[in-house]
C-alpha cells in the first residue's frame, strides 16, 4: 500500500500487509549519508543567504493553513457545516457557532502531526490514534487560547466518539469522520510535500517524500534500529530508494548528501555563482526576481544535477529545458510568487531568464564552476550512490527497482522522472558486463577500471545485477535470516556501517562507507585502502557470525578468513583492499567451513 509514514509513525501491527512501498526507508538510507554535524552550518548558510529565519515547524504550520484557506476551503466549509448540525443537539454545546467550529478544524488539521488517522464509528480509538488526535488537540489550544478549550474538546469528543459525543447519530458522525481524515490527508501532503518542500531548503535531497528535513542525517545505531525493528515486524516490506513521486533521483540526492559534508565550500560557490548571475536579475521597485530562495534552489539543483563529464551543447541544451521545466514547477509550488491556479507571468518570466543566463551555450564562468564543483563532489555521490544501493538489496526486506534506476537516476521531480527509459541500451550494456562475469568473477582490475570511467552509469549495473544474483542463489537467507549489527572500531570507525544476515549455515557480511568526502578530507585521490588502517569489524560472538572461518567477496571473489581468537574481527584496511576502489564489501559465508 502507498502509504506516507510519518518518522515517530508505524504501520498499525493488524494490519493484513507485508509493508508500506518503501518511502520510509529511502529516507533512512539517505540519512545515513547526511554529516550531522554540520546541521547548524548550512542552516545558517541558508538563513543569511536567504535572510529567511522562520523554522519548519512555523513554516509547516503557515502552509497548512494556506491550503485549508484556499484548495480545501470546500472541504473545510462542509466539516465545519456537518459539526455545526451534530453539535446543535447537544444542550451543553448547540451555542457553538460555525465560525468557531470551523477555526476549531482548521486549527487542529493544521497542527495534525500524521497524513491522517484511522477511526471508525462503533471501534475504539486506537492508541496511536487517540495520541495523535490528543497532541493536535493541544496544539490547537495553545493557538487559540483557553477561550476555544471548550470548542476543541468538544471537536475531540466528536473524533473519538467519547463523552456526549457517543451519543450522536452514527450514521452522521460516520459520514463526518471519513471526510474527516480524507481532509487532513491531502492537507498534509499538499502542504509539506508541495509547498514546504519547496520554501524550506537547505538540504534539497533531504525535501523527500518520506522523509522530513527536521531531521538532518541518521545514525548507524539509528540504522540498525531501523532494520533489526523492521526484520522483527515488516520483514518483507518494500525498500524503495526512487519512485514516480521522487522530488530527486537516487544518485542526485546522494550527490547533494556530499554538500553535508562542506558546507562552508558550498555556501563559498553559491556566493560566486548568485554574484556571477546579479546581471540576469530583474530588478522591481520592492526587490529583484527571482527572490533568494529561488535562486538557492537553482544552483543546489544545478549542482546535484550537472554531468560529472563536461556536456557538449546538445546536453547542455537538454539540460536547460529540464531546469526550466523544472523550475516552473517548483515556483508554483511554493506558491510564494506565483501559484497552479494564479500564475504570475511577470515573475515566472524573471526566473526564466534568470535561467537562460545562468545555462546559456557557449564560454560561460556558470559552467565552469559548475564543472569544477561536480568533479570535486560527484565522485564522492557515486560512492554515497553505490553504498547505498548495496545497503538496500541486503538489508531486510525486498528492494524496489525504479525504471532506469540499474544506472544513474539524475532525474528531477515528475514528469522529469517519468521519461521514457532505453531498455534496449541497458540489456546490451549488461550483455556486455554479463561476459566479462561468465569469465569468472571481475578481479579488483576490472572494478577499479569502472570506478574510473563511473561517470558512464556501468558499475551502478554491474553492481545491481551481482546483487539481484546474489539474493536469487541465497532466496532463503534473505527472506528468513535474521539481522545483526556488528561494531565498528578504529580511527575510521564513524564512516562505516557494518552487519550480518544469517540464517541456519548461510550467512552474509556487508562492510558499506559513508562520508567518505569526510573522511578522504575532500580530495577524491586520497580514497585508497590506508584510510581504513586500524579500524575493524568486530564478528565475535554476535549473532551467530564467529562460526564461519571463511568468506569469499561476492563482487570480486577475493577469500577472506576469520581468525578463532577470542575477539575476532575483520581488517577493514585489508577488506578495502580486495575490493578494487569499491565504497563496499559483500562476503558470503563458505557453509563447508563454518565452526
Amino acid at each position: 500500500m502507498e502509504k506516507i509514514l510519518a518518522e515517530h509513525e508505524a504501520l498499525p501491527e493488524d494490519w493484513p500487509v507485508h509493508g508500506d512501498t518503501g518511502y520510509r526507508f529511502g529516507s533512512l538510507v539517505n540519512g545515513l549519508f547526511v554529516e550531522t554535524a554540520n546541521e547548524e552550518a548550512l542552516l545558517a548558510a541558508w538563513q543569511a543567504f536567504t535572510g529567511d529565519t522562520t523554522d519548519f515547524d512555523e513554516l509547516l504550520y503557515q502552509c497548512k493553513k494556506l491550503i485549508i484557506e484556499t484548495s480545501l476551503y470546500s472541504e473545510l466549509n462542509w466539516l465545519a457545516h456537518t459539526l455545526h448540525r451534530l453539535t446543535r443537539g447537544n444542550r451543553r454545546r448547540c451555542d457553538f457557532t460555525r465560525n468557531r467550529l470551523r477555526w476549531a478544524l482548521a486549527e487542529v488539521a493544521a497542527a495534525f502531526p500524521v497524513y491522517r488517522t484511522y477511526l471508525r464509528v462503533g471501534e475504539p480509538a486506537s492508541a496511536m490514534d487517540r495520541r495523535h488526535i490528543d497532541w493536535a488537540i493541544a496544539a490547537a489550544e495553545r493557538r487559540l487560547g483557553k477561550s476555544e478549550a471548550t470548542v476543541l474538546e468538544h471537536l475531540r469528543e466528536v473524533l473519538l466518539g467519547e463523552g456526549e459525543a457517543a451519543h450522536l447519530p452514527q450514521d452522521a458522525r460516520k459520514r463526518f469522520l471519513a471526510r474527516w481524515q480524507q481532509f487532513t490527508a491531502p492537507v498534509t501532503a499538499k502542504a509539506m510535500e508541495d509547498t514546504a518542500f519547496y520554501r524550506y531548503i537547505p538540504l534539497l535531497s533531504l525535501n523527500e517524500v518520506g522523509a522530513d528535513p527536521r531531521s538532518f542525517g541518521m545514525s548507524v545505531s539509528a540504522f540498525h534500529f531501523a532494520n533489526l525493528t523492521r526484520q522483527r515486524h515488516r520483514p518483507h516490506c518494500l525498500l524503495g530508494t526512487s519512485t514516480h513521486d521522487s522530488k530527486r533521483g537516487e544518485d542526485l540526492r546522494a550527490r547533494l548528501n556530499v554538500l553535508s559534508e562542506l558546507p562552508a565550500q558550498w555556501e563559498d560557490c553559491l556566493l560566486r555563482l548568485s554574484g556571477w548571475a546579479q546581471l540576469y536579475l530583474t530588478r522591481t521597485p520592492k526587490e529583484s526576481w527571482p527572490i533568494h530562495n529561488d535562486i538557492w534552489l537553482l544552483f543546489q539543483t544545478l549542482v546535484g544535477l550537472w554531468p560529472a563529464l563536461p556536456p557538449d551543447d546538445a546536453a547542455r541544451e537538454d539540460l536547460r529545458t529540464r531546469v526550466q521545466a523544472y523550475m516552473r514547477k517548483a515556483i508554483r509550488e511554493a506558491k510564494t510568487k506565483t501559484t497552479w491556479v494564479c500564475p504570475e507571468s511577470d515573475y515566472e518570466g524573471a526566473v526564466e531568464r534568470y535561467v537562460d543566463g545562468v545555462l546559456r551555450l557557449g564560454p560561460s564562468p556558470f559552467a565552469d564552476e559548475l564543472q569544477k564543483v561536480t568533479a570535486r563532489i560527484a565522485p564522492f555521490g557515486f560512492r554515497n550512490s553505490l553504498a547505498q544501493l548495496v545497503l538496500k538489496f541486503t538489508v531486510p526486506g525486498v528492494p524496489d527497482l525504479y525504471q532506469g534506476c540499474e544506472q544513474w537516476n539524475f532525474s528531477l521531480v515528475d514528469p522529469d522522472n517519468r521519461r521514457p527509459v532505453d531498455y534496449a541500451a541497458l540489456a546490451r550494456e549488461l550483455e556486455g558486463l554479463e561476459a566479462v562475469c561468465r569469465q569468472g568473477y571481475p578481479m579488483r582490475e576490472h572494478w577499479q577500471a569502472l570506478n574510473r570511467n563511473a561517470a558512464d552509469g556501468r558499475i551502478k549495473q554491474l553492481v545491481t545485477w551481482r546483487l539481484l544474483r546474489l539474493r536469487r542463489e541465497r532466496s532463503t537467507l534473505f527472506r528468513n535470516a535474521n539481522y545483526v549489527a556488528l561494531g565498528v572500531d578504529g580511527p575510521a570507525a564513524d564512516h562505516a556501517v557494518a552487519f550480518a544476515r544469517v540464517h541456519e549455515r548461510e550467512a552474509v557480511l556487508v562492510v558499506a562507507a559513508r562520508l567518505t568526502c569526510t573522511l578522504c578530507g575532500g580530495e577524491d585521490e586520497a580514497w585508497s585502502p590506508e584510510l581504513w588502517k586500524g579500524t575493524s569489524v568486530r564478528c565475535g560472538g554476535e549473532g551467530g557470525v564467529r562460526r564461519f572461518r571463511r568468506w569469499r567477496n561476492w563482487l570480486t571473489g577475493e577469500e577472506t578468513t576469520l581468525s578463532q581468537s577470542e575477539e575476532t574481527v575483520m581488517d577493514l584496511q585489508a577488506l578495502f583492499g580486495a575490493a578494487g576502489g569499491l565504497p563496499f564489501a559483500v562476503l558470503v559465508a563458505d557453509a563447508e567451513a563454518a565452526a
